[in-house]
């Protein structure tokens, strides 16, 4: 299953202004405004508005990536209106995008807050390669190319529209060639688990390894409440699995589970009903994801980092713990790269 969100923001308020799902292809749904909550579970492309970001060829040739940017990004200075501490900028081997890094993350902090994580964001105008001439989408003029750009609607007369179906299959079309400078790199670089959703890849790994920890540990513990609840996990795990990637759980599984589990040894048991509070608890809270986990065994407690959609958040995942059984402990909200992140420890409530 491969499907994909686009998401198209207005340049006047840095809203979503439409958006659609690609599924092989082919558009199966589309609107204004937010996107169903449903769909976050994609791999996301957020399309920002070309007058904010601009792009020029450059005649660099060096091998190594990092000083190709430097050196790119030298040959360029002198068209640049404010201070390079100020800008982010993408690099290829023939042009440099260039974008305020304040507007950039004001966006992302934005789309986060409603429960979006966007792996890759463009200039409009880079999407619309295999349209030919300027037309009139949302609150912009976009002239489309590698070297296009968009102006405000007010500023000029072109009527021309494009049919939304057709909007986004250029936008896929340019995705899957791949032609269009992604900025989101270095410090904005979205966190995800091997290209595929991320909160619920990061439930299913997490699942995945409860189940397989537990298998392991049963083989030396032969009580028949524990062997049943292995057997209830593994058919939840699997289910998970196959409604998150609509492929049947397989070894290959396991492997989900890197980005997510720290290595070490753990009490079966504990961990499992930690991490069933864990989960029931996440899915309260949207925008929510768990980006990090520890099981500490001295301890009986996971160790949490979480990507927080709002900083009002920690204090409902904590509300959510307690009323499922745990004890949720919270670290200071900070803000990294234009996302929320924050660690916290789960334990069992004990009265």
């Amino acid at each position: 299953m491969s499907r994909n969100l686009i998401i198209i923001l207005n340049s006047f308020n840095d809203e979503i202004g439409m958006w659609g799902l690609i599924d092989n292809k082919k558009v199966i749904d589309h609107g204004q405004g937010k996107p169903p909550i449903a769909h976050n579970v994609y791999d996301t492309l957020l399309v920002l508005p070309g007058q904010f970001i601009r792009v020029y060829p450059h005649k660099v040739s060096i091998k190594s990536k990092r000083e190709l940017a430097q050196a790119a990004i030298f040959s360029i200075e002198n068209k640049l209106a404010e201070p390079i501490a100020g800008l982010h900028f993408s690099v290829s081997e023939d042009r440099i995008a260039i974008i305020n890094k304040d507007y950039l993350t004001r966006c992302l902090v934005k789309i986060k807050n409603m429960g979006f994580t966007p792996q890759k964001a463009a200039a409009d105008f880079e999407l619309f390669t295999s349209i030919t001439g300027s037309f009139l989408i949302l609150d912009r003029v976009i002239n489309p190319g590698i070297f296009g750009n968009a102006i405000d609607s007010a500023w000029s007369d072109e009527k021309n529209t494009i049919d939304n179906i057709e909007i986004f299959k250029s936008i896929d079309h340019s995705v899957e060639k791949n032609n269009f400078l992604n900025l989101l790199h270095n410090e904005f670089a979205q966190k995800t688990a091997l290209a595929l959703p991320f909160k619920k890849l990061a439930f299913t790994g997490l699942l995945i390894t409860c189940f397989i920890f537990v298998f392991i540990s049963s083989i030396s513990i032969e009580t028949r409440a524990l062997k049943k609840q292995v057997s209830d996990l593994k058919l939840k795990t699997e289910k998970l699995y196959f409604d998150t990637t609509g492929e049947k759980a397989n070894g290959k599984a396991a492997l989900l589970t890197r980005k997510f589990i720290s290595k070490g040894s753990s009490n079966s048991s504990d961990f499992l009903r930690l991490s069933e509070i864990l989960f029931r608890s996440v899915e309260n809270v949207p925008g929510l994801s768990v980006n990090n986990i520890r099981f500490q065994n001295k301890d009986n407690e996971l160790q949490i980092q979480f990507i927080y959609p709002s900083f009002e958040s920690a204090g409902e995942i904590e509300k959510f713990v307690s009323e499922y059984g745990g004890t949720l402990t919270t670290g200071g909200v900070r803000e990294k790269s234009g996302i929320l992140v924050g660690e916290a420890s789960l334990r069992e409530f004990r009265s």
